[in-house]
């Protein structure tokens, strides 16, 4: 019994931990997807204002 709240905590930590890990990729990955979009998008207003 006294064994069984540790072992809940450790568990608890180590999924945190792995979903810490993956929300940072997943945060990493929206960034550079978004990047590509911003630059995308910087692009065309550049070459509309050239345009004009």
């Amino acid at each position: 019994m006294n064994r069984d709240p540790n072992a809940y905590k450790y568990k608890w930590s180590n999924g945190r931990k792995n979903f810490q890990e993956h929300s940072e990729h997943f945060v990493s990955q929206q960034k550079s997807r978004f990047q590509v979009v911003f630059n995308r998008l910087c692009i065309n207003q550049y070459s509309i204002d050239w345009s004009e």
